[in-house]
């Protein structure tokens, strides 16, 4: 694939990886095979696309990669029933991190995008109009234009709203090398000014 476009267009400037399958199967119910395509088709192809198109971004000192992650891999849902998926979408957080920081330097910026579109996978009933996919749309231009400020940043689409979400610290201390893990929990649970 990635000769064919090579050939035809004589450079690649963007990536997209957007493939995805999902098994509604919690951890008991997954089988092997279900997690084994899950990750072939959600992580796996992501890394080895990556991969090809790494050194030729890097020679070329340019290139944008967007990868596509859910809120199913970075937060916390109640009741979710998607254990591979949210594996395989959590692998493309830290797949993005490790690339942005090694891309940096190199004009590669790497990016991810959380979509809520009322796709096939989507299981709740939207109104018309509501949750388009199209509507994701220009998120993932943004950040595959020359114009996109950032890296390692993950852009939330849903609907018309719009977040960017990075890992920060919400608050840290220095407890000590000594610290028991009692330590850890009052700290942890009773935050201080």
């Amino acid at each position: 694939m990635i000769a064919e476009v090579l050939a035809e267009h004589g450079r690649i400037d963007a990536l997209v990886h957007n493939a995805s399958i999902d098994g509604y199967h919690g951890i008991s119910e997954a089988t092997a095979d279900e997690y084994d395509t899950t990750m072939a088709i959600n992580t796996h192809a992501a890394w080895w696309l990556c991969s090809a198109v790494w050194p030729l971004m890097r020679s070329q000192r340019y290139g944008r990669i967007v990868l596509t992650t859910s809120d199913f891999g970075l937060r916390t849902i109640d009741g979710a029933d998607v254990a591979a998926y949210s594996v395989s979408r959590a692998s493309q957080f830290g797949l993005m991190n490790a690339l942005a920081g090694e891309g940096r330097s190199h004009g590669v910026l790497v990016n991810a995008i959380c979509p809520v579109a009322a796709t096939r996978i989507f299981r709740r009933t939207v109104q018309p109009q509501e949750l388009m996919p199209a509507s994701v749309a220009p998120g993932v231009a943004m950040l595959v234009s020359r114009e996109c400020p950032f890296t390692g940043h993950v852009l939330r689409a849903a609907g018309g709203e719009w977040r960017i979400y990075q890992v920060t610290a919400v608050r840290q201390a220095d407890l000590g090398c000594d610290a028991s893990p009692e330590d850890v929990l009052v700290w942890a649970t009773h935050p201080t000014d």
